[in-house]
């Protein structure tokens, strides 16, 4: 017979939730949280399906706790397997045992995206941030909303069919560019001067006056569509593939001395809680549910 502890009735709001050493992340700071409990069946020759008794348990979320996404992405590059402790609004708990962690940036979450720079990519200075506003070449406005695409070049599983970090990630960022504010500079001849293709860094300015960097990507652009209606403007894809989410995306405030601080470390120019964050995914599987689930009340 497994064992899985104590398990009561109880709500499933949710206190905190604790992976590996990390800090507790509050359940104010959590969205979208789901759990899902799969098992492995097979068709047998009496007419019916048969639970193997192998499962896998998932659990996913957003989380806006900022200073922990650094120490869970720390956790997705080393492959390591964590615990994961639940704690309910009646103070009991979970513990799931072994489960591999994978996490994807989240930003965007409010209307933050206000004027675009871009500059040939550096990869060696470490003041390539400093006077950002004139040491970058301006793009102008960004229109609406940019999209922006996380992914894992790599997004396969292990034998047991827990998700496995590959060791690489990609961003795909796209923009939608009007001009300059009180200017008509040929904002696509300025691309086309760094070059279609080109290698580079870029830098979203934010409405706190700070910036969102991505460094290292490439630079695709086009004339934007056109529908008869609104503003002309010149369509810019930067993509760009590393071996974690830090190395690719920084928050700095851009000044002669500008600070910087990788994704996932808090600082005053980062977009703070609630405001950015990451979507966090844990699987761990076992051939008892008991054995991989403990419940304590």
């Amino acid at each position: 017979m497994s064992t899985h502890g104590t398990w009561a009735p109880g709500p499933q709001e949710i206190t905190d939730i604790t992976i590996g050493s990390a800090n507790p992340i509050k359940g104010q700071y959590i969205e979208n949280y789901s759990v899902a409990t799969e098992g492995q069946s097979y068709d047998s020759a009496a007419g019916m399906p048969v639970d193997r008794g192998f499962v896998t348990r998932t659990i996913t979320f957003d989380q806006y706790d900022y200073d922990e996404c650094n120490t869970l992405e720390g956790y997705m590059t080393s492959r390591a397997l964590q615990s994961v402790v639940t704690e309910h609004v009646d103070a009991d708990t979970s513990t799931v045992t072994d489960a591999t962690v994978r996490i994807m940036p989240i930003v965007g979450v409010v209307p933050d995206s206000c004027h675009l720079y871009i500059k040939a990519y550096n990869a060696t200075s470490p003041d390539k941030w400093n006077d950002l506003a004139t040491g970058f070449t301006s793009l102008g406005v960004v229109m609406s909303e940019p999209t922006f695409t996380f992914e894992f070049p790599f997004d396969g599983t292990d034998g047991c069919g827990r998700p496995y970090f590959g060791g690489a990630v990609r961003v795909t960022a796209e923009f939608e560019l009007a001009g300059i504010r009180g200017a008509t500079t040929d904002i696509y001849d300025a691309l086309d001067t760094i070059g279609f293709g080109a290698n580079v860094d870029v830098a979203v300015k934010l409405p706190s006056d700070n910036f969102l960097g991505l460094q290292n990507m490439y630079a695709y652009f086009y004339f934007g569509p056109e529908s008869a209606s609104g503003p002309r403007t010149v369509s810019l894809k930067v993509v760009g593939t590393d071996d974690k989410w830090s190395d690719i995306m920084v928050f700095t405030n851009g000044a002669a001395s500008a600070a910087v601080t990788g994704w996932g470390t808090a600082g005053s120019y980062d977009p703070g809680d609630y405001f950015g964050g990451c979507n966090v995914e844990l699987v761990a599987a076992d051939y008892s549910e008991g054995a991989m689930i403990d419940w304590a009340t």
